[in-house]
């Protein structure tokens, strides 16, 4: 088989997951990205940063034509099916997951991938095995490159430090044509087979980690240690039931008494199960996003490395899955954070911007010169320089997740009221200090408003949840009321523009900035606020193109980027929360349309030919429509969960009362 000619689209992938790392499978049957054993480890597959040396594991079927690809419902499993003379074949792929998956440490799922091939007739199919460890770097910056070689479990690729074992039933099938080859890049194994109507060939990639035998589930781990077709298929059958029964077990769309009315259900669902595949089992951690350096812009430099927990985005996530009654993933994370706290010891509540899946702190950015990049987007980064950055709404973001949490629960815990104070006591201090923003600014450090309205919001909800509790001395809230009444006067003199009619991204600048369209969702302003309004406003004019939102126009950095998906579901929220209907409805049904065939989204869009740009899928992005389609539901009158996050300025009963 040749090697690829052109690029998939960062659109034609689909995503499965063990809830430990991912694997990236395009329409054409080949998984091109996997990183094991986590989602932050090295790549075995890096295709999609590099045609010629990232390698991949391909099945390609003679004469074959691509159909479709779909996951199994409520599902992360993929099919892919491809049309012949004789029929259809579908290829299946997999990693095995079973268990209790609503909490941390309580599922089993193996370092492993299964690929089942089935056809209607009979179909002449080809694997090509192309291992590249370690982001390729043992076939180029070393002279020892990877080996291959034959052994009972199958064949085995190693590097003296990591492997990766190929195995499956074509091995000892009589039509089977076995080779290994090798050109400028490594060694490649080809195999050649049929399969044949009612008689599936099954391929496994296993990189096992031998902890994962020390659990309760170590037993149900040696009946599948052995390479037994009727077992794959009944992994298959648990994996399903798995994901089902999260998907539905704690969905309030489903709960009786409590039903959406939303047309958008199926994208609902597809985003949360999403979410759900970026959180890492052993520690709750929510990453956002399972890839690095796909691009910002086609053949530039903005490409970043997100395969990270952020604490802002990790609580976002757990807000989105919180309205849809999955609160058991916010308990885990913030179980997360109190080891952190415990960790850190005194300086608890000084949170980095990001971290590893384990927690640690060392995300050092290093570029990777020997990669290409997608589309010959250089550099490829891995690490990410942003942990080093003071960014002062990350406090916001977790304190109002935090608070979302408690809200629902009724009750508060000695260990969230210490990281809440820490917290609040930290804002105070570091308020009036530059930052570098949401957006991570890699300029020099500025008063971004929208930081400057998260750190209100931390003293907000920090003040709201004493109101209930009663956890601070009378010192201590006298000084969160009157440092969070400095802060809203310091955001309103210094933060809206009146010459522009907006809010601006810095004090007293004159760029705009779409985080700010959240500010009514927080409390500083009501909706009906003029201010507000003229910020939507100034939003779509000046930050709008093709019904696709920027998240600001300049920045320190050289080249451009997309329009920025959250930021557009944002404005649609803020319409539909101003009353304005059919706008928001016009955005959101134009971002739902963009979705790929299987209904992911990445981090941006190029609003004039719709390709995606950035990371992907993207953890933000999904958030976004989980949460837009509960605003626009409820700004319409429908029924809406109680329990889900509606903000602080408006009630359900107030949109009610206005159909």
């Amino acid at each position: 088989m040749s090697l690829k000619a052109k690029a998939l689209a960062i659109s034609d992938y689909g995503l499965i997951s063990n809830l430990r790392t991912v694997a990236l499978i395009g329409k054409n049957a080949s998984i091109d990205w996997l990183c094991i054993p986590r989602f932050d480890s090295p790549s075995v597959f890096a295709t999609i940063l590099d045609q010629e040396i990232g390698g991949y594991c391909k099945i390609s079927i003679r004469d074959g034509v691509y159909q479709t690809q779909d996951y199994i419902p409520d599902t992360n499993i993929l099919k892919t099916v491809f049309s012949t003379k004789q029929g259809t074949v579908t290829i299946t792929d997999f990693m095995p997951l079973i268990g209790n998956i609503n909490q941390a440490m309580n599922s089993f799922g193996p370092g492993r991938i299964y690929r089942i091939i089935e056809c209607e007739e009979v179909a002449e199919i080809e694997i090509e095995w192309r291992p590249r460890l370690n982001y390729a770097k043992t076939e180029t910056e070393t002279e020892t490159k990877t080996k291959i070689r034959e052994t009972q479990k199958g064949w085995k690729a190693e590097d003296g430090e990591n492997y990766l074992i190929l195995n499956g039933t074509f091995k000892d099938s009589p039509s089977s044509k076995i080779r290994i080859q090798e050109n400028t890049s490594g060694l490649s194994l080809f195999a050649h087979f049929k399969v044949e109507k009612n008689k599936p060939h099954i391929l496994s990639l296993d990189w096992d980690d031998s902890s994962l035998t020390q659990n309760k589930h170590s037993e149900l781990y040696k009946t599948i240690e052995h390479f037994d077709p009727q077992k794959i298929f009944e992994l298959l059958k648990e994996t399903t039931i798995t994901w089902s029964n999260w998907a539905h077990g704690e969905d309030l769309i489903n709960l009786k008494g409590q039903q959406w009315e939303s047309e958008w259900h199926s994208t609902i669902l597809r985003s949360k199960l999403l979410l759900k595949a970026l959180d890492y089992a052993y520690s709750g951690a929510f990453i956002a996003a399972p890839t690095t350096s796909l691009p910002e812009e086609i053949g530039g430099t903005r490409n970043w490395d997100y395969r990270y927990v952020w604490i802002r985005d990790a609580a976002l996530t757990i807000q989105a899955l919180m309205a849809l009654g999955h609160k058991h993933e916010s308990f885990d994370f913030l179980d997360w954070i109190n080891q952190l706290a415990i960790r850190e010891k005194k300086t608890a509540w000084k949170l980095q911007v990001l971290y590893t899946v384990s927690g640690d702190m060392e995300t050092k950015e290093v570029i990777l010169p020997h990669l290409k990049g997608y589309r010959d987007s250089r550099p490829v980064r891995i690490g990410n320089e942003a942990s080093n950055q003071f960014q002062l709404g990350i406090y916001g973001e977790f304190i109002n997740a935090l608070y979302e949490l408690i809200q629902r629960e009724k009750k508060i815990q000695e260990a969230q009221i210490q990281i809440i104070k820490g917290i609040a006591h930290y804002v105070c201090q570091n308020w009036r200090n530059a930052d570098r923003g949401i957006w991570e600014i890699r300029g020099e450090p500025r008063h971004f408003v929208y930081s400057k309205v998260l750190a209100w919001v931390a003293l907000d909800k920090t003040i709201k949840l004493d109101e209930s509790f009663h956890f601070t001395k009378p010192s201590e809230l006298e000084l969160f009321k009157k440092e969070r009444l400095t802060l809203k006067n310091m955001i309103l003199k210094h933060g809206y523009n009146r010459k522009l009619g907006s809010f601006v991204q810095s004090f007293d600048s004159n760029n705009l900035d779409a985080a700010n369209l959240r500010i009514p969702l927080f409390g500083l302003l009501p909706f009906e606020d003029a201010r507000i309004h003229s910020t939507i406003d100034r939003t779509k004019e000046k930050l709008m193109e093709n019904g696709f939102v920027y998240r600001y126009r300049d920045d320190s950095l050289p080249g451009k980027e997309g329009a920025f998906i959250l930021c557009t579901l944002w404005l649609a929220d803020a319409l539909a929360l101003t009353g304005r209907l059919e706008e928001a409805r016009e955005i959101y049904q134009n971002v739902i349309g963009h979705t790929n065939h299987l209904g992911l989204l990445s981090e941006q869009i190029d609003p004039k030919t719709k390709e995606f740009l950035g990371n992907f899928p993207q953890a933000f992005s999904h958030i976004g429509v989980i949460n837009s389609a509960l605003y626009l539901t409820l700004a319409e009158g429908k029924n809406v969960p109680p329990s889900a996050f509606i903000g602080e300025t408006f009630k359900i009963e107030h949109y009610k009362k206005k159909h």
